[in-house]
């Protein structure tokens, strides 16, 4: 189930909107990728306060999400966060910002990742 303020995103704004978009913010950003971030398990998972991003292309995901950690507010230390991709599919936090671009970003332009919490003691 995809996070409904994605749904309005994608609701809100034509494919070919969102195909202009995400062209003018790789036109703008080279060096980029547009990222639309979406939570997995809505009763679970705390809300961010900010759902589109901007990621440098050459960092790894596990960099881009120490970023995207401090858009939710009150998360723990000892949350862990993963992100899926594609068809709710688990991206390796070692993998680069546009690598995974190239191999899961939507017809629209954008890649569109989806993340969930997991409690871990330590």
């Amino acid at each position: 189930m995809l996070d409904p303020v994605i749904t309005k995103f994608m609701q809100d704004n034509s494919l070919d909107k969102r195909k202009t978009i995400s062209s003018q913010i790789m036109t703008k950003y080279d060096q980029r990728v547009p990222v639309i971030i979406g939570r997995g398990d809505l009763n679970r998972t705390p809300k961010i306060n900010k759902y589109k991003f901007v990621a440098p292309s050459d960092i790894t995901l596990g960099k881009f999400i120490t970023e995207v950690r401090k858009h939710i507010p009150g998360i723990e230390s000892t949350t862990a966060l993963f992100f899926l991709v594609g068809n709710n599919t688990l991206a390796p936090i070692s993998v680069m910002m546009n690598q995974l671009y190239d191999q899961y970003k939507d017809e629209d332009g954008f890649l569109y990742l989806t993340y969930t919490k997991e409690d871990v003691f330590g």
